[in-house]
């Protein structure tokens, strides 16, 4: 039988609070991780119900909060910092990237939805299915958006930012979370 632990299971990436650069790769991996999460918990769902929703509800938690941080992070901190110093073509690279966030917005208000609907209705073989097609969309959808921001946009960002401008990044990222 498998428990919420063996759901959520996984190391626990820690990123570093003076380099936000190694903070954003170690968000990287727990958003890998949660996405492993759903798609272990919502194969165990018929046989462990409520284990299966309380795995797939932590992990919900996780994007609503860690999540959300993680994609301001990027986009009111370092994104506008990086993108007068790329050129035209790297440029695009972040408008991209900026896309995709909007696309994985829609598709985890999706996953809300569908959560809701497994808790309230029951062994719904149709929300299970549709909340497993949804946990694929974003999980390829992360696959490609993480491979490009742990290479390129980190590689931008390592050679082209101050340590004053890191430092600042740092800053804003500890004042969203509260430090």
């Amino acid at each position: 039988m498998l428990t919420v632990a063996d759901l959520m299971r996984g190391p626990r990436p820690a990123g570093s609070a003076h380099d936000p650069l190694e903070h954003l790769t170690a968000c990287h991996r727990r958003v890998e991780q949660r996405l492993e999460t759903l798609a272990r918990a919502i194969a165990a769902l018929p046989r462990q119900r409520e284990e299966s929703l309380a795995a797939i509800d932590s992990a919900l938690s996780f994007f609503a909060t860690n999540g959300v941080r993680h994609t301001e992070d990027e986009e009111m901190s370092l994104f506008p910092r990086l993108l007068p110093k790329l050129t035209e073509s790297e440029r695009a690279v972040i408008e991209l990237l900026e896309q995709e966030h909007g696309e994985a917005g829609l598709l985890h208000s999706e996953l809300e939805r569908l959560a809701v609907r497994l808790h309230h209705r029951g062994p719904d073989e149709t929300a299970i299915e549709a909340f497993e097609a949804c946990v694929v969309r974003l999980a390829s959808l992360y696959g490609r958006h993480i491979a490009v921001e742990d290479t390129q946009v980190a590689g931008f960002a390592r050679s082209r930012l101050t340590a004053v401008e890191l430092t600042e990044i740092s800053t804003e990222m500890k004042r969203r979370r509260g430090q």
